[in-house]
Order: structure tokens, then C-alpha cells, then sequence
């Protein structure tokens, strides 16, 4: 089985995709953890606006 560049990057890509999402989902939910849902908004954008 020839295992090309190609090949190899694509599944790179993924893993990097996936690490930045779970990342991203850990800020997140340690943002919003046990906030009321306006707590959780304006914490998110203080967040954002950094």
C-alpha cells in the first residue's frame, strides 16, 4: 500500500482539527460551568472581546 503525502497530511489535518476543538469545547465549558445562561453569555463575551 503506497502511503503518500497526501495521505498522511489529510489525517494530520484531522488530528489538529480535532485537538483545537476540544480545546475549544474545554474553554467553553469551563466558562459556562454552573452560570445562569446570562452569566454564561457575558462571560463568553469577555471572553470573545480578549
Amino acid at each position: 500500500m503506497d502511503k503518500g503525502l497526501l495521505s498522511s497530511s489529510i489525517y494530520e489535518v484531522k488530528d489538529e482539527l480535532e485537538e483545537r476543538l476540544e480545546r475549544c469545547y474545554s474553554v467553553v465549558c469551563g466558562l459556562v460551568n454552573s452560570l445562569s445562561e446570562r452569566e454564561a453569555n457575558d462571560a463568553l463575551n469577555s471572553h470573545a472581546s480578549q
